[in-house]
């Protein structure tokens, strides 16, 4: 780790332990949906590792990870009944969609940027989090991209592993741009 990473993580950590702001950045986990194509009876974000349920192992790495103004989970209101007995962050019920959902979730934030990822992309590297923090004020919307591990057939072309990019979650997005969006 360079001098300079190392100057700066301990900066930053030094600013939270003094509990000052420096994201203004929301982060939405969404998880609403019914889990329709992992095909058992529970919902993904209810499997456990260790004691501790998918949903809020997510939240936790992601808390631990960046520094978050607000941490909104979306979800059912049956599962939110359940999840408030688990962890203190603002729950929001989910809408008929993906959109939906993080239409009603975009309503309670009050920062400038918000952080959006799914409580099923539970393997999120920390690296890749602070690289989304550190670059959201460079666009309306900063995605990560990662080479393509399979081969792809588009168009009777045929991509071969590494040569394409896929988009992946989580992304981040300037709330005001978001809001329009919705």
């Amino acid at each position: 780790m360079s001098i300079i990473r190392y100057y700066l993580i301990h900066t930053i950590l030094w600013y939270r332990y003094l509990g000052m702001n420096l994201s203004n950045t929301t982060l939405i986990l969404l998880g609403a949906g019914s889990s329709s194509r992992f095909k058992t009876q529970m919902k993904k974000q209810w499997l456990y590792t260790g004691d501790t349920p998918l949903w809020l192992h997510v939240a936790e790495h992601f808390e631990k990870s960046a520094h978050f103004d607000q941490i909104i989970i979306v979800s059912t209101q049956d599962e939110i009944r359940l999840m408030k007995n688990f962890a203190s962050y603002t729950y929001i019920e989910g809408g008929e969609s993906r959109q939906a959902s993080l239409s009603n979730a975009l309503q309670k934030v009050t920062s400038e940027y918000v952080l959006v990822s799914d409580i099923a992309r539970c393997c999120v590297p920390s690296e890749m989090i602070a690289r989304i923090m550190e670059a959201k004020g460079e666009g309306a919307c900063i995605v990560p991209v990662l080479p393509v591990a399979d081969t792809l057939y588009l168009d009777n072309m045929t991509y071969r592993q590494g040569e394409g990019k896929d988009h992946s979650n989580p992304s981040t997005l300037c709330y005001k741009n978001a809001q329009k969006s919705t």
